[in-house]
């Protein structure tokens, strides 16, 4: 456990890598202050990243990793992804919230934009989002090889502490959606079929629903107990399973080797863990897989012998099978799939899918049958509009759920189209984007449920009536009215 003073020294650290870091993306400036400690290490040996999003995983990430525990639940992330200083995308991130450190620029005598602060954001997306607390460099002692001060102390205290009560909101939300009807029977069939597919409307929040079983049941990507993927064209045997991938020698041509896929691997540690638990005489752990988008890839392409591996009647060591690459596996590395590979007993597969998607037809029988299917409708989500904090401060909560009613209602009674194509409420909470605008239900239609909707009725040749028709449904008002 990390003492108060081992945290406060990291969180120097953290907060003077991050301003070191903007200053040389944005002024390439070498004379910075913190330039020869820590960028320069990192230039000089090809290993600075520019930006990227170190929640994710990406290798930005690497560069404060050495300070980035500041010994609570989750880890801080560094988030870069625009290349000016007025940009929201430059932020100091902690995991899995909305809780950001944001820095303040202002133009010297030189006319040149250097940091003069950092403040405490929770609205990533807002950049005019009021600040927690804020303070400028030299009061938070930046770069004065000192102790840390008291301003820091404060600064970080209230990063924790507001952390802390994120936390708690999460879990009190989370909590609900875990002891609601629809999740309760999402759980009951993945602990019986072991395979289930999460269907519906767009906007359910069926991802959201997915993550939650696996944190319910203690999967997640930091134990190595969660895995995770979405689907897409170019997505293969090789990305999923394994494959031969192209190595740099250290000296010579580039070579091949073996490497395995992101199911492969997370089937090898759930069989590692089977194993340890059966020799300690305990429950083994639940690894859960998620596919996101599963309509999306070639399945056949992609799975190739495992549509039998993934079989619930054919899991465990019991019933292996020999994958293309099984010969390049060596007999005396005691490897736990040296007899051929099989799908623990112990790993839950989640798969996600929009109902509406024209890939839908590409998922064949011998797919279909191996998983439970559960449909995710947009009436048994309304709960999400009431977990969102910001809705309910700006008194939009009952407004919201009425407009998404009377428009669902208006595409069901679409013959063409039916309650498939009906609208989730994840949709709805976009309006947290538009609270300072004069009328935010107006911003979201015209830039979200509008666009969204001409597609539905694109090849229709009353197209034009019908999106008329479902904006007077949204807005709760007869045809005759809207045309008014």
């Amino acid at each position: 456990m990390l003492s108060e003073n081992e945290k406060l020294d990291r969180f120097k650290h953290l907060l003077e890598y991050f301003v070191s870091h903007l200053e040389w993306r944005i002024n390439k400036d070498q004379s910075h202050v913190g330039y020869a400690t820590y960028i320069q290490p990192l230039v000089t040996t090809n290993n600075f990243y520019n930006s990227g999003y170190g929640y994710k995983g990406e290798s930005i990430q690497h560069q404060i990793e050495q300070w980035a525990d500041l010994g609570e639940d989750r880890n801080v992330a560094i988030a870069i992804s625009a290349t000016d200083s007025s940009s929201k995308g430059n932020y100091l991130h902690w995991n899995l919230t909305w809780l950001n450190i944001k820095a303040e620029w202002a133009i010297n005598v030189d006319n040149v934009k250097h940091i003069k602060a950092l403040y405490i954001c929770t609205e990533v997306d807002n950049p005019q989002a009021p600040s927690e607390l804020k303070f400028s460099i030299d009061e938070l002692g930046l770069f004065d090889n000192k102790e840390p001060n008291d301003h820091l102390k404060t600064f970080m205290s209230k990063f924790i502490d507001i952390w802390h009560n994120l936390q708690q909101e999460q879990e009190f939300q989370e909590q609900n959606v875990l002891e609601s009807p629809v999740q309760q029977a999402i759980i009951k069939l993945l602990e019986a079929n072991k395979n289930l597919i999460l269907t519906g409307a767009p906007g359910t929040g069926k991802t959201y629903l997915a993550k939650i079983i696996a944190k319910h049941w203690m999967a997640n990507e930091e134990n190595g107990c969660l895995g995770f993927v979405q689907f897409h064209p170019s997505y293969d045997y090789s990305d999923f399973i394994e494959g031969l991938r192209p190595v740099q020698q250290a000296q010579g041509p580039i070579g091949f080797e073996l490497k395995e896929g992101s199911f492969k691997q997370c089937c090898r540690r759930a069989a590692q863990e089977a194993d340890t638990a059966q020799k300690e005489q305990r429950d083994a752990q639940r690894y859960v897989f998620i596919i996101d988008e599963i309509n999306r890839g070639e399945i056949s392409k992609i799975f190739g012998e495992l549509l039998f591996s993934i079989d619930p009647d054919y899991r465990g060591a019991a019933h292996p099978v020999q994958t293309q690459y099984h010969n390049l596996i060596n007999p005396d590395d005691n490897d736990v799939f040296a007899d051929g590979f099989y799908v623990p007993e112990n790993v839950y597969i989640i798969g996600t899918m929009n109902d509406i998607d024209r890939s839908v037809e590409s998922l064949d029988f011998a797919f279909r049958r191996r998983f439970a299917w559960y449909e995710v409708k947009a009436q048994d989500r309304m709960d999400m509009l009431d977990e969102s904090k910001a809705l309910k401060d700006a008194g939009l909560c009952d407004e919201a759920k009425k407009r998404l009613e009377q428009l669902n209602e208006a595409i069901a009674g679409i013959p063409s189209l039916g309650t498939p194509y009906q609208i989730g409420p994840a949709y709805f909470l976009k309006l947290e984007h538009y609270l300072s605008d004069d009328s935010p239900f107006d911003s979201l239609w015209q830039y979200h449920l509008k666009p969204l909707i001409f597609e539905y009725v694109r090849g229709f040749k009353d197209r034009k009536e019908l999106l008329q028709k479902l904006e007077a449904a949204y807005n709760c008002q007869s045809p005759s009215e809207q045309q008014n």
